[in-house]
């Protein structure tokens, strides 16, 4: 038995410590675009995941996208009712977020109800530096962790 081995606990904690490490440095990159609040940024992403959730195939580029963003004709307006149903926030603190995000002109509003964020802002120079930066986090992540992946070795 080779006691300089980890066990498989200690690479499992380690795998966590990792993880908490990505995700508070990813969320502080992101809520760095909405003026610190987390609030603000969780409401935001929400809206323009659900955009294009009907596009989106796991684990693949889509070839619909273009620079890796979909095109405003297929993108689907999003209501507040249904982004604070996803997220289990009551509707008017999701109202008031959607709002701050209109006024920040991060959110178009479409009618009365609906709102889009476009591939113009998305493609805007503060989104493009976060897209680098998140792929550099992620990209070291993935170094800080793999090789004490098991590589799908059951447990």
């Amino acid at each position: 038995m080779d006691d300089d081995k980890p066990s498989d606990l200690d690479v499992r904690n380690f795998v966590f410590s990792q993880n908490i490490d990505f995700v508070l440095k990813s969320l502080n990159a992101y809520a760095q675009v909405f003026e610190g609040d987390s609030t603000t940024m969780v409401v935001f992403l929400t809206m323009a995941r659900a955009s294009v959730s009907h596009l989106n195939r796991r684990n693949a580029i889509s070839g619909d996208a273009v620079d890796g963003i979909f095109p405003d004709h297929l993108r689907r307006p999003v209501a507040v009712l249904s982004i604070a149903n996803y997220l289990g926030m009551p509707y008017e603190t999701t109202r008031r977020h959607v709002m701050k995000l209109v006024e920040m002109e991060y959110v178009r509003r479409i009618g009365s109800r609906e709102f889009l964020v476009s591939r113009e802002i998305l493609s805007r120079p503060e989104f493009a530096k976060l897209s680098a930066d998140t792929y550099d986090f992620s990209a070291q992540h993935f170094r800080n962790i793999s090789d004490h992946l098991s590589g799908g070795e059951d447990k």
